[in-house]
């Protein structure tokens, strides 16, 4: 019996594993390309939204860009969605969770849902309680909870250090993950960027697996913009979000 749960759709089949494989490596280019353009510019937030905001966050060398299908879907759902990526690859994951506080702040974003790509889980895990008591639930998708081997390929940056299993930063980190207790982790069936791929895990009853191959097929892919909507709205669901009669008149009549 597995000890975590499978993501299923209704709607979406799977593709064959050599079809996986061509849509990560297309969706690795993408990302490439976006990150570079995002030093330009960053996608702008959608701020209208009759549901509770959300906050996607991108990893080491993450794109704001290539949340767009993710944006697209949440927003077309109701949420109010911002996008925020950290370019410099000179800042330690602590400064990155600071940043972070101070982002939610100057947006006065409250009980908001993070979906943090990659290393982009780690500075919501990060944050004093002032901003974690701003985040209704958090979403870890593909993230290196014990770090990776492959940070050792990596240029010596701070973040690259922080991230290599064993360090003084995820050392700290397992305590702050542990007193976090409103957060689920997704993992996909083969990781190329985190080795081994269980460090993907914080070994919780609710990790759910997305049963595709690929470390942005996670979140640019359909299934796993799928999952995570789906999961954000099943969250939405147990608390919907009340507007004032006012607010819904206005949406019922467009006026």
């Amino acid at each position: 019996m597995n000890d975590f749960l499978r993501y299923e759709s209704d709607t979406i089949q799977s593709k064959r594993k050599s079809l996986q494989v061509l849509h990560e490596i297309w969706f690795l280019s993408q990302n490439f390309f976006l990150w570079l353009w995002n030093f330009i510019s960053q996608m702008p937030p959608s701020r209208e939204g009759t549901r509770r905001p959300v906050v996607l966050i991108a990893g080491l060398m993450g794109s704001t860009w290539s949340f767009r299908k993710l944006q697209k879907t949440l927003v077309q759902a109701g949420h109010p969605v911002y996008t925020l990526s950290f370019n410099s690859p000179f800042e330690s994951l602590a400064i990155r969770a600071q940043k972070l506080e101070a982002y939610l702040e100057n947006h006065s974003i409250t009980d908001c849902y993070i979906v943090g790509h990659s290393m982009g889980a780690f500075p919501a895990f990060g944050m004093s309680f002032r901003g974690r008591d701003r985040i209704r639930k958090l979403y870890a998708v593909g993230t290196p909870f014990k770090g990776s081997f492959l940070a050792y390929l990596f240029p010596i940056t701070p973040a690259r250090v922080d991230i290599i299993p064993g360090s003084k930063y995820l050392k700290n980190s397992e305590r702050s993950v542990q007193t976090f207790s409103n957060y689920q982790a997704f993992f996909s069936l083969g990781d190329e960027f985190i080795v081994p791929a269980q460090n993907a895990r914080p070994n919780r009853y609710d990790d759910v697996l997305i049963p595709e191959f690929g470390h942005m097929n996670l979140v640019m892919g359909d299934l796993g913009v799928e999952a995570i909507t789906t999961l954000v709205d099943g969250e939405e669901q147990k608390d919907p979000l009340h507007l004032p009669q006012a607010t819904r008149k206005k949406d019922k009549t467009g006026e």
